[in-house]
């Protein structure tokens, strides 16, 4: 009898069909995996960017409004409540051989709305708690005032909004307005640090200094580094030779300051493996050493001239 014969494959071609298909699929596969870690790559960065875009940003509006708004025959804001402010509107805070910190203060009135200017007139006597004003819409405990006329002027914390007229201030003014008219006006005082807390997330802060606590401005923040050039000899132009300091790593006399160099370190929020950091990471006095630590790090630098420097 003749045995009839049935179309298949062997062992042999299967195995081989087998052997093919996971060739294949492994290309695909790692395609596929180095175009994910491609995208999720561009995604950190991204977000490194937008994260120094934004704090850069911030720091050098303050940093150029620093002084703003004030009288310039005005040689000396009192403060009653806030050591840090040693100077009169800017003060560097040196963190060598970790990050720099800054606070800054001016008058800001662009908006009438939320940043009014009043008349006090008469003004509050020497140790007088409170000022009596058309309305304190606006205003909230926690609040920075200055009070000023031709000749002085104190910075003062609000503490209460006992009416619709009245404001309580901290101490209270210690110059005698009562002479003449006065005026009082919102300040903005902020000072910008680095919180450590969390080492593998460091954070760039903002203190706004309205009684409530510092927020955080920009995470992965690593490192704010501030340098300071200075006009020594009053003739407008920085130049070295004249004796002036260019990127100088502390403020000095700050009457001099006519540009401020702003140094921002981002890194990336997850750590990867494969990552190397390369080049130097040294910023103004601050050397940070080796940083091979599986992140991508992102720098980015500004420098801010003052827009009413010789204060």
């Amino acid at each position: 009898m003749r045995r009839n014969k049935t179309a298949g494959f062997s062992l042999v071609e299967v195995m081989a069909a087998i052997a093919i298909l996971g060739i294949a699929m492994t290309a695909v596969f790692s395609t596929f995996l180095f175009q994910q870690q491609s995208y999720t790559t561009q995604v950190r960065v991204a977000e490194m960017q937008q994260n120094l875009r934004d704090a850069v940003e911030t720091i050098s509006r303050d940093i150029r409004m620093c002084t703003y708004g004030f009288p310039s025959n005005v040689n000396t804001v009192l403060n009653v409540n806030d050591n840090e402010i040693t100077s009169r509107y800017l003060t560097h805070v040196n963190g060598a051989p970790g990050p720099d910190g800054i606070y800054i203060l001016y008058r800001y009135d662009g908006d009438n709305t939320a940043y009014p200017t009043f008349n006090v007139d008469p003004g509050p006597g020497a140790g007088a708690g409170t000022v009596t004003l058309t309305s304190t819409a606006g205003f909230a405990a926690g609040d920075r005032v200055i009070v000023y006329n031709a000749s002085n002027a104190d910075l003062l914390l609000v503490t209460d909004v006992p009416s619709a007229t009245t404001l309580t201030l901290l101490g209270g003014p210690v110059t005698n307005y009562n002479a003449g008219p006065a005026t009082l006006a919102r300040v903005r005082y902020v000072r910008y640090f680095v919180d450590t807390t969390d080492p593998a997330h460091p954070t760039l802060m903002v203190d706004r200094r309205n009684g409530q606590p510092p927020q955080p401005l920009a995470d992965d923040i690593e490192d704010l580094q501030l340098q300071f050039s200075r006009d020594t000899n009053g003739d407008g132009v920085i130049s070295v030779p004249d004796g002036d300091v260019v990127d100088g790593n502390v403020a000095g006399t700050l009457s001099q300051i006519r540009q401020v160099r702003i140094h921002l370190l981002a890194r990336s929020r997850i750590a990867q493996s494969g990552w190397v950091d390369s080049g130097n990471r040294d910023m103004a006095d601050h050397t940070p050493g080796a940083a091979n630590d599986g992140y991508r790090r992102r720098r980015a630098e500004m420098v801010v001239d003052l827009r009413n420097s010789g204060f």
